[in-house]
């Protein structure tokens, strides 16, 4: 395997005397894409936390954006504060069951109701789309805040890794 000449000798050293580590490229070269976001979704599935209910719904429209809604059985306010949350995978992997155990966990501690995107991937479906899903299902959230319980004055986006980045775009 051939190293940077800038890395640091030692980590070179170590790197050069271990198998060399595949990358996303050659493990899909290895699998399809399918194959490697079922092999994620499984590896990554977590349970939300106890005291949080959870629910899917589709938004209505051409393209059925799924979204999550987590929202604690207990102490949250009504309306309550909401954050819409994109998970990450880089725009190619990850599902919004990735994060339940992260997301329902703010939930229940912040006392928040949270909107978890199942945005479109890519390649199937490259940029802009996850950002103009993104950005619909938080207009959905504010246009139906009443009826979610939720302030619309009090909502935040954010998310994990590429989901940072979608926020950011969304914001």
């Amino acid at each position: 395997m051939s190293l940077d000449s800038r890395l640091d000798p030692e980590i070179a050293a170590a790197l050069a005397a271990g198998p060399p580590r595949p990358t996303l490229l050659d493990r899909l070269s290895r699998a399809s894409l399918a194959e490697l976001r079922a092999a994620r979704a499984e590896s990554d599935a977590t349970r939300p936390v106890e005291g949080v209910r959870v629910r899917d719904h589709r938004l209505p429209g051409p393209e059925a954006l799924r979204v999550r809604i987590y929202r604690p059985e207990a102490d949250a306010p009504v309306p309550a504060p909401c954050l819409v949350w994109f998970h990450g995978g880089g725009m190619v992997l990850g599902t919004p069951e990735a994060d339940d155990a992260r997301v329902s966990a703010y939930a229940r501690e912040v006392g928040c109701v949270v909107v978890s995107v199942a945005y479109r991937l890519a390649p199937e479906h490259p940029h802009p789309v996850p950002v103009e899903d993104c950005y619909r299902a938080l207009r959905w959230t504010a246009g139906r805040a009443r009826a979610l319980g939720i302030d619309p004055q009090r909502l935040a986006v954010g998310g994990i890794s590429a989901g940072g980045g979608l926020a950011a775009a969304t914001a």
